[in-house]
């Protein structure tokens, strides 16, 4: 089974996303999507996770939280976290070594965006418990984000 993990990076209500690269043949090249990636062999998710995010905007969070799993036709795993950013990590936050650009964006401006198709399912599918757990309303169970623990 191929497994991934998927940041939720939050910070004032804003979900960070970043523009996948213009590389020919790479997948969903130019679209929107979550921080994250591809687990490495003996990594488990938060690790896989850790590393992806230091590679992809250059800091390691102190505040992640495991919100489930999401499987995919019972071959791709993808491990989702909520990662909520302190003033002083947020200024630190910058472009890493993967991605043209990152933007942070309220739930409403995300219809907006050119998303990875996985990405963009997922919002209409979810959108009113990701904006509660974005917006800090209320917390919400796995289950109401499409999730297994």
């Amino acid at each position: 089974m191929k497994s991934s993990s998927k940041a939720i990076v939050i910070y004032r209500k804003k979900i960070l996303l970043i523009q996948r690269d213009n590389i020919p043949g790479l997948k969903e090249a130019d679209k929107w999507s979550l921080p994250g990636g591809g687990l490495e062999p003996g990594e488990n998710h938060k690790e896989a996770l850790i590393r992806e995010l230091k590679e992809e905007i250059d800091i390691v969070p102190k505040n992640i939280t495991y919100l489930g799993n999401l499987s995919v036709f019972f071959f791709i795993k993808h491990a989702f976290f909520t990662v909520r950013l302190t003033p002083s990590e947020f200024k630190r936050v910058k472009l890493g070594n993967e991605g043209q650009e990152l933007g942070w964006f309220r739930t409403r401006d995300i219809d907006k965006l050119d998303l990875t198709s996985g990405l963009m399912k997922y919002f209409k599918l979810y959108r009113k418990h990701l904006k509660e757990v974005i917006d800090e309303r209320a917390a919400t169970a796995p289950q109401q984000l499409g999730l297994t623990k």
